[in-house]
């Protein structure tokens, strides 16, 4: 999918979590992932493989042509976008990054809930809300003592050609 950077956008400004949202995966496993169609123009469409990653730092979505993972995928960085529903069409989402001047990304599901769900995995304020039910309790290491440095490795003995090793 040639045309598709990596997108940094805003924190999005969206409703509240509900206890349907799905938690923050460790394990590195999508939190959400399935079949979109990307609107890619008027009266067209690609239809995409989506998956959507909360790691401790990120949030972020993959976007393949199909299942198949292949070398042809987008990346969007959620963090700094503002995901919201289409109010025209119901089954539609847009997905817009702070950094891009006038660029949407659009996204078409089969059912108008689909696009509930879609919306609230892709949404940076459910994923920050919710990354602090898994946080481990913090652990403080003490004074710990110093990693040392490599051993060097020896320095070899230069011999000319002449003499005799």
């Amino acid at each position: 999918m040639k045309g598709f950077p990596c997108i940094d956008a805003l924190p999005a400004s969206l409703s509240a979590v509900d206890e349907n949202m799905p938690l923050p995966n460790e394990q590195g496993a999508p939190v959400k992932c399935g079949h979109l169609y990307l609107i890619i123009g008027p009266n067209r469409q690609l239809a995409v493989f989506v998956n959507v990653y909360w790691s401790g730092f990120e949030h972020f979505a993959v976007i393949y042509r199909d299942k198949k993972f292949c070398n042809a995928s987008a990346f969007i960085r959620i963090k700094r976008c503002v995901v919201t529903k289409d109010s025209q069409k119901g089954n539609r989402f847009v997905i817009i990054p702070n950094n891009s001047e006038g660029c949407t990304i659009v996204f078409e599901c089969e059912t108008e809930r689909e696009t509930d769900e879609w919306v609230k995995a892709l949404s940076y304020k459910s994923y920050k809300n919710n990354r602090c039910c898994l946080s481990k309790p913090s652990v403080v290491p003490e004074m710990t003592v110093p990693i040392p440095k490599s051993p060097v490795l020896p320095t070899l003995k230069e011999y000319d050609e002449d003499e005799d090793v």
